[in-house]
Formats: C-alpha cells, sequence, structure tokens
C-alpha cells in the first residue's frame, strides 16, 4: 500500500509517514521484547527455582478474585492499597491452574499456593504448550481444553510438570 500511495500525488507523504510510524512501532516492540529477553536470560542463567522461590508471598493467602489479589480492598477509612500489584517489567503472574475451565473455587485459583511470578517469555512458553494438540485424547482438543475438565490437584500437578519441562522449577 504504501508503494502505491507514492503513485498518487500528496497520498506519498502519508504514505511515507505511515512507514515511518510502522518502524518507529516496530522499534518500540523490539526494545520491549529485548528487555524481556533479558529478565529471562537472567532468569535461566541461575537455573531452575524452587517452588517456594516462585511463590509471590511464603503465606497462604486466598483471595475471591484476580483483582483481589493484586490490590486490598480498604478497611474503613483508609485508602486502597496494592496488595501485591502488578509484576515487575518483564515477568507476569502465572496461575498453576489456570483460571476458568472446570467450576473450581476462586479461592483455590486465586491464592499464594497458585500463583507465582515469572519471566514473561517464559510464561509464553508454558502458554505454548498447553496450546499444543493432545496426543492422547482423540479429537481435536488442545491440552488446555483437557486439562480444564480434571480436578485442582490434577490440574496443579501437571501444572508442575510443564513448569519443570520448560526448566522453571527444579
Amino acid at each position: 500500500m504504501e508503494a502505491a500511495s507514492n503513485v498518487v500525488p500528496g497520498l506519498d507523504v502519508v504514505g511515507d509517514l505511515a512507514g515511518v510510524a510502522d518502524i518507529g512501532e516496530a522499534m518500540t516492540e523490539f526494545g520491549a521484547l529485548r528487555a524481556d529477553a533479558e529478565v529471562a536470560l537472567e532468569f535461566a542463567a541461575k537455573g531452575p527455582r524452587s517452588l517456594d522461590e516462585l511463590r509471590v508471598s511464603t503465606e497462604d493467602e486466598t483471595f475471591p478474585s484476580y483483582d483481589a489479589f493484586k490490590k486490598a480492598e480498604p478497611s474503613d477509612q483508609e485508602e486502597l492499597t496494592k496488595r501485591f500489584g502488578p509484576a515487575p517489567p518483564g515477568y507476569e503472574y502465572h496461575h498453576i491452574v489456570e483460571q476458568g475451565g472446570n467450576a473450581l473455587a476462586p479461592e483455590a485459583i486465586q491464592s499464594t499456593r497458585n500463583i507465582v511470578r515469572i519471566p514473561k517469555l517464559l510464561h509464553e512458553e508454558i502458554n505454548s504448550e498447553y496450546s499444543e494438540l493432545e496426543p492422547e485424547v482423540l479429537g481435536r482438543f488442545t491440552r488446555r481444553q483437557v486439562r480444564r475438565t480434571k480436578d485442582y490437584a490434577s490440574q496443579y500437578h501437571e501444572g508442575i510438570e510443564v513448569m519443570r519441562k520448560v526448566g522453571i522449577l527444579q
């Protein structure tokens, strides 16, 4: 389209500006990817972690929702305060047992036993694993779809195994 805009007088400037904008956007995305890669490489250099090292808190806490996990509700005259807040730059929160799926209690899913902080790129690798087709099931079901039909303990165990497979967990 940019080449076609160079044929029409006046649109050539618009086409060139669009090209510059695309280059700027690509450079921004590349910068973010580079930062995410640096975080993942630094994480990987230290080797797999124990589950306790990845947990957001050593205390067992449950929350009625993911929003409640990230921020505490105000009590009386107090202002709204951050609980765990957003994950640090280059990191994301990962639910060992995913949100959604089988009707599991929110408190089981939104708990410090189930939520860990891992590099964004490794989180994407886990999501990629869950998106693969499950070879042991007839039909075209992903591992995520099959997993969501199981109970909490089975999902938790499988989530731990995937974290080990991608080198996050000891």
